[in-house]
């Protein structure tokens, strides 16, 4: 059984950091998630929140305090030739105590996050 990583990476190659985060959103959204909001770092950064909906009732139906732990947050960061982007498991860290509920629908966000860029540098999550 493959271990989780509690961060997950992946670098996108692109002409321009626009274009990289373009990528990145068609990548997310072919993976069936939504982004639910974005913050914007004056071009040299994203934060995109991250989730599936069906996956965000699985885990808010046991115990509403799993909304601290979604959506996710996948920073993207600009580099020379594309984005940089990097993402927390929290189902995977060692020290935190997950609601019930929340491991597997978490978990399953990551895993999904992470096939969004399988093609790239060895994402994991």
């Amino acid at each position: 059984m493959m271990k989780r990583e509690p961060i997950g990476t992946a670098h996108v190659k692109a002409p321009s950091f626009r274009r990289a985060a373009e990528s990145i959103r068609e990548r997310l959204n072919g993976a069936g998630l939504t982004i639910f909001a974005e913050s914007d770092w004056t071009g040299s950064g994203k934060i995109l929140y991250v989730a599936c909906p069906f996956l965000l009732l699985e885990a808010l139906a046991f115990d509403r305090s799993s909304a601290v732990f979604l959506p996710v947050q996948v920073t993207v960061l600009a580099t020379k030739n594309g984005a940089a982007v990097h993402w927390i498991n929290p189902a995977a860290l060692l020290t935190v105590r997950l609601p019930i509920g929340a491991r597997r629908p978490i978990t399953t966000l990551c895993a999904r996050i992470s096939k969004a860029f399988a093609g790239d540098s060895e994402p994991h999550c």
